[in-house]
């Protein structure tokens, strides 16, 4: 026994070196593409990653359903009703303020007033998650969650256009948190390096910073529009005088960095490598009716991450700005997801 003990223990430290090399080395790797051609990288890892990553975002969640719902039923319901309701209003938000009747100003001010309806709602959905959350098993005593909603509600309200760009940068780092999740529960040999590798990335952002703080404005790549989008995607219409080139190579790299956690470490870690693995999912398990439904859906998902590439190449900016358009879905859906494993 103590000979096998001491044989585990090398292989152990090996597999910690050898993932904090492997995260080291892509987080350095996106930090020296992003400062060189933030633009550019944007557009590549949009196109490449962007589909792929959903399908295995959707992987992941179905092998986190429930076999029955039983005790999980009034959350489940609670996430799933969230996010249409708020993505269907998420969408539908541009248009309300282009048809307001009222003036030039009128549909900026409406816009506003809806989105800080929007964030309300966001923050009350994220509480009342929690709440019925902290009642499950493992029993949480989360009292702070009505004051906090409170307080942050109340910043939206001065801040709303301001808050609305922090979950452009606080969405990626959401595949983190699960991650972390998923490594307490299967390697938690592994959470002091991934912690380790956690704290270098504030010291890459700051070499970002270092590079990019005074560089001259971003140039045009491809289609000028194009640029126009990714600047204000990293940088919204609150930032006259912001370093544009630096925001938008922070944006590149949290974003890079989303991609690499959900096409190479979820798998590893939650799903043993074996995405392909349908069997495994225990909601499959319930009846040959729902493994069959669970087939077909990621079929036709990987159908779609297809057909996805081909209108990249057809039309980059169309299928861009549809992409973001729909992609508020997954954004929101990510939060029942991360707060169940809570």
């Amino acid at each position: 026994m103590l000979v096998a003990a001491s044989e585990r223990r090398p292989a152990s430290v090996a597999g910690r070196q050898r993932f904090a090399v492997i995260a080291l080395l892509i987080a350095a790797a996106a930090t020296g593409l992003v400062v060189v051609a933030p633009v550019s990288v944007a557009i590549a890892m949009l196109f490449l990653f962007a589909g792929p990553h959903n399908w295995m975002e959707a992987r992941y969640m179905v092998s986190r359903l429930p076999s029955r719902a039983g005790p999980f039923l009034a959350f489940m319901t609670l996430g799933g009703a969230g996010v249409v309701v708020l993505a269907v209003t998420a969408t539908l938000l541009p248009t309300v303020a282009r048809l307001t009747p009222f003036g030039d100003g009128a549909g900026a001010s409406t816009l506003a007033f809806c989105a800080v309806l929007w964030n309300l709602a966001l923050v009350a959905w994220i509480a009342a998650l929690l709440k019925v959350r902290a009642t499950q098993k493992p029993v949480r005593d989360w009292w702070w969650v009505a004051p906090a909603a409170l307080l942050l509600g109340a910043a939206m309200c001065v801040k709303p256009f301001l808050w609305s760009l922090a979950l452009v940068y606080l969405h990626p780092l959401v595949a983190f948190m699960i991650l972390d999740r998923e490594l307490r529960a299967r390697r938690r040999d592994l959470r002091p390096a991934f912690h380790a590798v956690l704290g270098v990335i504030p010291l890459l952002i700051g070499v970002l910073w270092w590079q990019l703080h005074d560089a001259p404005p971003l140039p045009g790549v491809g289609d000028d529009a194009l640029t126009m989008r990714i600047v204000r995607n990293a940088a919204g219409d609150i930032t006259a005088g912001a370093p544009m080139h630096f925001l938008v190579a922070t944006h590149v790299l949290l974003e890079t960095l989303h991609y690499a956690v959900w096409l190479l470490a979820i798998p590893v870690v939650a799903l043993r490598g074996r995405p392909w693995r349908l069997a495994a999912i225990p909601v499959a398990a319930r009846s040959v009716s729902w493994r069959r439904a669970i087939h077909i859906g990621l079929g036709v998902s990987a159908g779609l991450v297809i057909v996805l590439w081909a209108a990249f190449t057809h039309d980059y900016v169309a299928t861009r700005d549809l992409y973001f358009t729909l992609s508020i879905v997954h954004v929101l859906a990510e939060a029942p997801l991360l707060i169940r494993l809570l």
